[in-house]
């Protein structure tokens, strides 16, 4: 039986890329950030998924350490050896036992899957990604929706209304277009300070000599 160890994955398996629901499938699951170290993170086009292989010792790969619980090691283990082609004829990924470094910097041993295909990586679509940003692979989907979020989540620009205000009282400041405060600014409709005054005139006559008020235009 292989022994249980943490998982690293770097690409697809990742939370938020499209084969997460894979590695959920298998069981629960904790997930931690990890870095592998002596191994090249590249961008594999136009098949839209990355690969790892064997580098220098100062190459970094940034991801996260899946660790399963024992009740659920051997389905998991199953399902993502089928989902990186261990078994395939040849073999698409191989999965070898590292060394890892989670965050915090502890040292734990654990798996991962070494991209295989060797003629694949001196034809064209095979990109490196530097490990020095700090940052692990993310899928063109991925970045889109993220961005979408990003979007989503900015707050709306602060609208300003701008208007003539009670009578007697007048605005000071600035005069606002409609591009700056998103409306125009608020105009008091014509005539409107004349028929406030006129009805208060009215009532004072109503009270004191109880005739009609005069109609104001």
């Amino acid at each position: 039986m292989v022994p249980l160890l943490p998982v690293f994955v770097y690409g697809t398996l990742l939370p938020g890329e499209r084969n997460a629901q894979v590695a959920a499938r298998g069981g629960h699951f904790t997930a931690r950030p990890a870095t592998l170290a002596g191994f090249r993170l590249l961008d594999l086009r136009p098949e839209g998924y990355p690969g790892i292989v064997p580098g220098a010792a100062s190459d970094l790969v940034h991801g996260a350490a899946l660790t399963y619980a024992p009740a659920d090691w051997e389905r998991a283990l199953a399902l993502l050896d089928e989902l990186e082609g261990v078994d395939e004829t040849p073999p698409l990924y191989t999965r070898q036992r590292v060394r890892l470094t989670l965050q915090g910097g502890e040292e734990v041993e654990g798996w991962v899957y070494v991209y295989a295909l060797s003629d694949r990586l001196e034809q064209a679509g095979v990109t490196p990604v530097p490990g020095a940003t700090g940052a692990p692979w993310q899928s063109a989907e991925a970045s889109r929706r993220r961005g979408a979020r990003v979007q989503a989540n900015e707050k709306p620009p602060t609208r300003i209304w701008v208007g003539a205000g009670m009578p007697g009282r007048s605005y000071a400041g600035p005069e606002l277009s409609a591009t700056a405060s998103g409306r125009p600014p608020f105009r008091r409709p014509r005539g409107a300070r004349r028929r406030a005054w006129g009805r208060s005139w009215c009532w004072r006559r109503r009270s004191r000599r109880r005739r009609g008020c005069p109609r104001v235009r």
